[in-house]
């Protein structure tokens, strides 16, 4: 815009000032509103990008329960095997025992038979009653030839 100063022209320079201010007035008006619709653009764009990171928070959020289940689920599994890992100690040392016993029992066991076969027929018992058998069977014999 061009302003033209004229002699005793002092209405055409308030013309032409008000032309200026109205044109300004315009263009500030073009860019308030330029300006609202930018802030409401940023404020959409914000809020869906809030919305993006709520989702991914309820996301992360889900992950972190799962992986807490699969926690508690180790720890429970590792609790049974330390319980197993107990009783099988246990089952091993009652077997030792056991077997330590078993070895005492036999041997005390073959003790006990070999002490009563010794008390109770010793080499001359079982020699004397196999020739006192022999004598009743020789008698027996006569007895039966003689009728």
């Amino acid at each position: 815009m061009e302003l033209s100063i004229r002699k005793g022209g002092k209405a055409t320079v308030d013309q032409e000032l008000k032309v200026i201010l109205e044109s300004i007035q315009g263009e500030l008006k073009s860019v308030k509103e330029n300006q609202v619709t930018f802030a409401k653009e940023v404020n959409q764009r914000f809020d869906g990008i809030d919305s993006r990171f709520n989702e991914v928070d309820d996301r992360f959020n889900r992950i972190d329960n799962r992986f807490n289940e699969v926690d508690n689920r180790f720890n429970e599994v590792d609790n049974r095997f330390n319980e197993m890992d107990g009783k099988l100690g246990e089952i091993k040392s009652q077997l030792d025992r056991i077997e330590a016993e078993s070895n005492d029992d036999i041997v005390a066991l073959l003790e006990t038979i070999n002490g009563k076969l010794e008390t109770l027929a010793t080499k001359e018992d079982v020699e004397y009653l196999a020739g006192r058998v022999g004598r009743t069977e020789l008698e027996i014999d006569r007895l039966k030839r003689a009728k």
